[in-house]
């Protein structure tokens, strides 16, 4: 016999019912007890949504990091309008809103962070490119070693 069995507040039945249950199910039955319990709209921002699928890379863009910087291209068609492009950045992510059609918005998650400041756009030969400046992270901690 299990010595914690009498500590669990519940009966077998909710024994029986964790080992039979899915984590899926699980996931489903706590995410509507808790959007019961708030009030509307703010099971969303808290993250309580179903989970985001994978986003494809519909821009066919490449993303890749040197030493100093982040670029991404991405190809541009002759038919592609670059007049409502805008482009954005966080420290972690580009965003791309009105390209390749008016109010089309992409998200690119970054492989390193970057600086606010210091970012370039260029279209040349049928190619947008980016380039972004990294953020050095210079926040080191000494950890000591001890011998036995």
């Amino acid at each position: 016999m299990n010595p914690f069995q009498s500590m669990f507040p519940f009966g077998e039945d909710a024994q029986k019912w964790m080992k039979a249950a899915q984590s899926n199910d699980i996931h489903k039955f706590v995410n509507g007890v808790l959007e019961n319990s708030m009030p509307a709209g703010f099971a969303h921002m808290g993250g309580l949504a179903a989970p985001a699928t994978p986003r494809e890379k519909n821009l066919n863009e490449s993303v890749f990091d040197t030493h100093d910087h982040v670029y991404i291209k991405i190809p541009v068609h002759p038919s592609d309008s670059l007049e409502e492009l805008k482009i954005y950045h966080k420290s972690y992510q580009l965003m791309i809103e009105g390209f390749p059609k008016p109010g089309d918005l992409h998200t690119i998650t970054l492989p390193a962070l970057v600086k606010k400041k210091g970012a370039v756009a260029r279209y040349s030969d049928e190619e947008l490119q980016i380039r972004l400046p990294k953020k050095v992270d210079t926040q080191y901690s000494e950890i000591n070693v001890k011998r036995d």
